[in-house]
């Protein structure tokens, strides 16, 4: 039986916002046939406005699946319709779009010119809200060209922008660029001193982007080893990726710090952070239990550290264990950890 108009509209807006649903939950490869079939529901009813706006997350959810080629044809198509239809305000969406497909394929200079034509276009429109991501993309692409004086002055022509349309998230995420970017030249109090300001603008409710700012800045303190701000980074970042389900983010935290605090001598440390990590991993099912437990192992098997020494970390790793996990947790972890004792050096 054939489908009433209003049937086949409601149909193909659910299609959509199962494929939305998919891809805010990392499952973007699962919404592709979604996108595909909402797309072929609007073609047939003539809606050319929302036919594009499916085709735009068709090829963000392609993007995000790996599938770099395909979603910049997507992209491609949608810039055609918008050239035809003389919508400037699609074309803007799909340029900006191309441009960050381009520097997620390494193509730098498509890039830049991609980005460049974008924030004319956003000018032109009077678009102030679309300014402050376009510099900061701008800023990335130079940046992955080491071309570190360009990306600078981008990264703060974004924050200018921002601050201009009070968008206070663009503003923190640009500070952030500035900080990620002398991390990674090493230059970690300067990478500091930009998280912290990022943290003053950032709102509160912003939490996947505080949580990022958190992981850096732990990272830059262990750097440096400034062993009071590691602990309470550490246990912030570990808060907010319970608050986000995030737990791979304090897993990963976790676990970074109990090195750290190998490096630096502290077992009993090092030994509560393990256990932190095993907990989180544990508690998502997640097959680094067993890689964690390895690690741990290989630790103890690690000539680096005196006999003593590993046997006063698996006694507090046990310790700590029993007193954080749940009871049948800390039963199945202490039973792989039967495994880890096993493979520690006899005298």
């Amino acid at each position: 039986m054939l489908m009433s108009l209003r049937d086949q509209q409601g149909l193909a807006w659910r299609l959509a916002e199962m494929g939305s649903v998919l891809v805010d939950y990392n499952h973007a490869q699962s919404a592709i046939p979604f996108f595909q079939e909402s797309l072929e529901l609007y073609r047939e009813l003539g809606d050319d406005h929302t036919f594009a706006m499916v085709l735009n997350d068709l090829a963000r959810s392609r993007i995000e699946a790996g599938q770099l080629q395909k979603g910049w044809d997507e992209y491609s198509r949608l810039k055609q319709i918008a050239e035809q239809t003389h919508d400037r305000a699609l074309l803007l969406l799909a340029t900006m779009n191309m441009a960050e497909t381009a520097r997620r394929r390494e193509d730098y200079a498509t890039a830049i010119s991609f980005s460049e034509t974008a924030i004319s276009l956003a000018e032109a429109l009077h678009d102030l809200e679309a300014l402050p991501l376009l510099f900061n993309n701008l800023g990335l692409a130079y940046e992955d060209q080491q071309k570190h004086k360009d990306a600078r002055r981008y990264f703060w022509a974004s924050i200018h922008a921002a601050r201009r349309c009070h968008d206070h998230e663009r503003e923190a995420n640009a500070l952030s660029s500035l900080g990620s970017m002398a991390m990674r030249r090493n230059r970690l109090t300067s990478a500091l001193s930009y998280y912290d300001r990022a943290l003053k603008v950032l709102d509160d409710h912003d939490k996947d982007t505080l949580l990022t700012i958190q992981q850096n800045r732990l990272q830059c303190f262990i750097g440096l080893w400034v062993e009071d701000e590691v602990e309470a980074v550490t246990s912030q970042i570990i808060n907010l990726s319970q608050e986000l389900c995030d737990y791979e983010a304090g897993e990963d935290a976790a676990r970074r710090t109990a090195f750290a605090y190998l490096t630096h001598g502290n077992y009993d440390a090092a030994a509560e952070a393990f256990v932190y990590s095993l907990a989180l991993s544990s508690y998502r099912g997640s097959t680094d239990t067993y890689i964690n437990l390895a690690v741990f192992g290989q630790v103890l098997d690690d000539g680096e550290y005196p006999i003593a020494a590993r046997e006063q970390l698996l006694q507090l790793f046990e310790s700590h264990l029993v007193q954080i996990l749940s009871e049948p947790s800390a039963q199945i972890v202490l039973r792989l950890l039967e495994d880890v004792k096993g493979i520690t050096p006899e005298e």
